[in-house]
């Protein structure tokens, strides 16, 4: 990592810590089905520090393709040693997997040891969920080219990729995927997909859209996105800030601002089983965006545990906001490419 890159992240993590000091909830905030009035600050950041954070890595091996017998150019392979500058997005997927799965867990009330949960999160080939996997995938499957940046609809289906080909790892939950690329809800995927997994399965459902066709007005949305927080199976929204931070994770909200997670906070070693610290993982004040900094381009994240489960989401959706969320029972069209699914989203 260069110096400028070096002091612009000392001078973040310096603030940050001063902004934790002084951090105030002025307002209602909302997060998974819970409402933290006004001076529950405490409340709100317990449950806020039990989200794992991933942020950029310096000093891991360089990404080397073992599917599909693919490799890398020596100018990349050369130089993929950390993903400071392009690969907060692909950390804000790593985020909505880890936070997806504690959340199945601590709904179907079995004991979360968050050491071994990581450990499918390591920076090595490995390590299921890590980024050298996630950006083999994006080369192998979607011609994506290391280093590139991606939007909230390409890593969804990179993340679904990823996550149907490593079912059933931990403590024998069986996690699979369903994405929707273009907003739109095809229940017949949903049948055909729980017909295959059975039942009680952590199933991510990946929704993609772009809030506004042409013109985003973020007063319309608004009050849909808030209501997320009351949907059950409801986990968090890969988005990110119009103007300055790249990709976030969003999981809360309040009337004001979007709370997040950030991975530009700081870089830090590369993660293996040998430098394990909780603390690494903790954001310790939410990073707020106000609404209208809101990037339109976004995915938010549910998990379904059967069809059942997915049926209510679909009702909960619909109910909330039937002109944005549509679902349909039968899938008929033709995927549109890359460039055309994430137009429009910028990351820095």
């Amino acid at each position: 990592m260069n110096f400028g890159r070096t002091i612009y992240f000392s001078i973040s993590s310096f603030f940050r810590e001063m902004a934790h000091k002084f951090f105030t909830a002025e307002e209602e905030i909302f997060m998974l089905e819970n409402k933290y009035a006004a001076g529950e600050k405490k409340y709100f950041l317990k449950e806020f520090h039990e989200i794992i954070l991933f942020t950029y890595r310096d000093e891991f091996k360089h990404a080397i393709m073992t599917r599909n017998t693919l490799q890398l150019t020596k100018s990349h392979s050369k130089n993929i040693n950390s993903d400071v500058g392009w690969g907060c997005m692909y950390r804000v997927t790593q985020m909505s997997i880890a936070h997806g799965i504690c959340q199945f867990m601590k709904r179907c009330l079995r004991d979360l040891n968050i050491k071994s949960i990581l450990n499918n999160f390591q920076d090595n080939e490995n390590a299921k969920f890590s980024i050298h996997n996630m950006v083999n995938i994006g080369l192998s499957e979607f011609g994506i080219d290391p280093t590139s940046w991606i939007g909230p609809t390409t890593s969804s289906m990179i993340a679904n990729k990823l996550i149907n080909d490593n079912r059933s790892i931990i403590y024998n939950i069986k996690i699979a995927s369903i994405t929707y690329t273009e907003g739109t809800i095809y229940r017949d995927q949903a049948v055909k997909h729980f017909s295959e997994v059975g039942s009680d399965s952590c199933t991510f459902v990946w929704l993609c859209m772009k809030l506004g066709a042409s013109k985003f007005n973020i007063n319309s949305y608004k009050k849909t996105v808030i209501s997320m927080s009351n949907v059950p199976q409801f986990i968090c929204i890969m988005g990110g800030n119009n103007y300055s931070s790249g990709a976030l994770l969003i999981v809360a909200f309040s009337n004001s601002f979007l709370y997040c997670l950030d991975p530009h906070i700081k870089v830090l070693p590369s993660f293996s089983d040998k430098n394990f610290i909780r603390d690494d993982f903790i954001q310790k004040v939410p990073t707020r965006i106000y609404w209208g900094e809101l990037n339109p381009s976004l995915c938010m994240v549910y998990i379904c545990r059967n069809l059942e489960d997915f049926d209510d989401l679909c009702s909960n959706l619909t109910k909330i906001n039937s002109d944005l969320f549509e679902v349909i029972n039968n899938c008929d069209f033709e995927v549109k490419s890359i460039k055309e699914l994430d137009s429009g989203f910028l990351v820095v």
